[in-house]
């Protein structure tokens, strides 16, 4: 009997053939025997499963990430179903090399000894995967990631996303303008037009017309004044969305006044995070899917093997542009590797965050997304929390609408142990806040903020909302878990620890004592004191 290991899951002949089999990707996509026969089976979907496991590491996913990616529509159970059926497809397919596939209770594999697969072959302009039906949008995206990871950036028109208008032309509307141009280059690195008098291009060619049009109008009274964001559709005129903020008019208490952060945010999120996703058909979509955006998006979800395939987008970006903002994501993704995959060579990922930030600052030393992110891995994985400290206000000073900024710079205080001026930063970075998908992280920092401040109803309730956001997601469990303890719920105790075990099988209260446990704030709290205290 031969035995092949495959990570965890072990592929057994017993009298199984064990034959190659070749898998091509360029051109029509195939899976053939030695006598050229296609193994592949019929249906679509069971079709876009092979070739999912083909294209990741080792030929292995999570059946959780499967059911994410390919019936993330569905209720879980109809998943679940889903995903039974097409492995019963793919078995039957392959027939005598059914010892191809192999499943235990957590993962799904192809026996990467077993296939011959070269992504390297000659092309001849052939598309990746070129007939292969991909329904349903996350399926759609996997499948233009996959070709823009191997074929370079995608063509694009000459017409920015966005173009910015202003009316009148004034300190407040060009304050407004600016801000929502800088952040929007902060998520995406991209570039817009900012138009003065919103009377279309300035060249006049409809070519160089944006799809969506970003209008800016101050409307002065009083003492105050009325700030409105309109964004449109640009071939229709049709308005897609509309934000109203009442701001103070004296100027200086303008440029400090949270409203007038919050408007930038919420108009910028509603734009890059909402049409960029709905457009994503576009060929500028597409651009701002396969470069910061999409990385963005899939760091925040970080499902399956989101981090992993972010993090290989980010690098092929950076190989296209030497951008120092792919470098400084890439670090960031590196200190979730470092909290929520026990096991890692911590010195190994601490060293690569140091290179890549040392880059990243050097690249962009004035970018405010760049000097946040860097100022969080220098905080949190480095240890050097004078430098995020740093980095973060100079990041504020750059861009203060940047919410990551304010709530980086919250957590160089609190793990430095000013747990008030974390506080009153991460309050701040709530209060400016848009819509995108980094909210619940906000919530998250504002739970440790209000856990540090002995603020424990504030901090459950902000925990539950983050949790709630993204179920995944470990650290407010291990938060609420420690607060509940505190306060005597156990009830609510009891339901938070089966979810952390199904996530982390080996957690218990007992793990908060470990010093190499990832809660280097929740050190500092009185609620984990108190627990130690009673456990003792």
């Amino acid at each position: 009997m031969v035995k092949l290991q495959l990570n965890q899951i072990s592929f057994l002949n017993t009298g199984d053939r064990l034959e190659k089999v070749k898998a091509v990707l360029w051109g029509p996509f195939r899976l053939c025997d030695e006598t050229g026969v296609d193994l592949l089976p019929p249906a679509k979907k069971s079709r876009v499963l092979v070739a999912v496991l083909l294209l990741s590491e080792n030929m292995q996913q999570s059946r959780v990430g499967v059911i994410d990616l390919l019936w993330g529509d569905r209720g879980r159970e109809q998943g679940m179903a889903s995903l039974r059926q097409s492995l019963n497809d793919i078995r039957q397919s392959f027939g005598a090399h059914r010892n191809l596939l192999k499943t235990d209770r957590k993962s799904i594999a192809l026996n990467k000894d077993l296939i011959d697969l070269d992504l390297d072959a000659p092309r001849h302009g052939a598309e990746l995967l070129e007939d292969l039906e991909a329904s349903g949008p996350e399926i759609r995206l996997w499948l233009r990631r996959q070709r823009a990871l191997r074929d370079g950036p995608i063509s694009r028109s000459n017409a920015p996303f966005v173009q910015i208008r202003k009316r009148p032309e004034s300190l407040y509307t060009d304050a407004l303008a600016d801000g929502i141009s800088n952040t929007i280059f902060d998520w995406c690195a991209e570039r817009i037009v900012v138009q003065d008098k919103g009377h279309g291009p300035s060249d006049g060619h409809q070519d160089n017309l944006a799809q969506f049009i970003i209008d800016n109008r101050v409307l002065e009274g009083q003492s105050k004044i009325a700030g409105r964001t309109t964004l449109s559709d640009s071939a229709s005129a049709a308005q897609l969305w509309s934000q109203f903020q009442t701001l103070d008019q004296d100027p200086v208490q303008y440029l400090e006044e949270a409203g007038l952060y919050r408007l930038i945010n919420r108009t910028v999120d509603k734009t890059v995070f909402d049409l960029s996703t709905a457009h994503r058909n576009s060929a500028e979509g597409q651009t701002l899917q396969m470069s910061t955006l999409g990385a963005v998006h899939m760091i925040f979800r970080n499902r399956g093997d989101d981090l992993d395939i972010a993090k290989r987008q980010l690098q092929n970006s950076f190989e296209n542009c030497n951008r120092g903002v792919y470098l400084a994501w890439m670090a960031y993704i590196l200190t979730f590797y470092a909290a929520e995959r026990p096991g890692s060579d911590l010195q190994a990922l601490r060293d690569e965050a140091r290179a890549l930030v040392a880059r990243a600052l050097e690249l962009e030393p004035g970018s405010a997304m760049v000097l946040a992110l860097c100022a969080y891995v220098n905080s949190f994985m480095l240890g050097n929390r004078a430098a995020g400290h740093e980095l973060a206000t100079q990041a504020i000073e750059a861009n203060r609408a940047n919410p990551l900024a304010w709530i980086f710079r919250g957590a160089a205080n609190f793990l430095s142990g000013e747990a008030d001026k974390a506080y009153e930063d991460i309050a701040y970075a709530r209060n400016i806040a848009g819509y995108g998908p980094y909210s619940y992280v906000i919530d998250m920092y504002a739970c440790i903020a209000a856990t540090l401040t002995n603020r424990f109803d504030e901090a459950i309730q902000l925990g539950e909302k983050s949790s709630m956001r993204s179920p995944e997601f470990k650290a407010p469990l291990r938060y609420l878990a420690t607060l509940y303890a505190a306060k005597g719920d156990d009830q609510n105790l009891m339901q938070v620890v089966d979810r952390m075990k199904r996530l982390e099988p080996e957690f218990s209260l007992e793990s908060l004592r470990d010093m190499s446990y990832p809660i280097p704030a929740l050190r500092h709290s009185e609620a984990l004191r108190a627990i130690l205290r009673d456990a003792s």
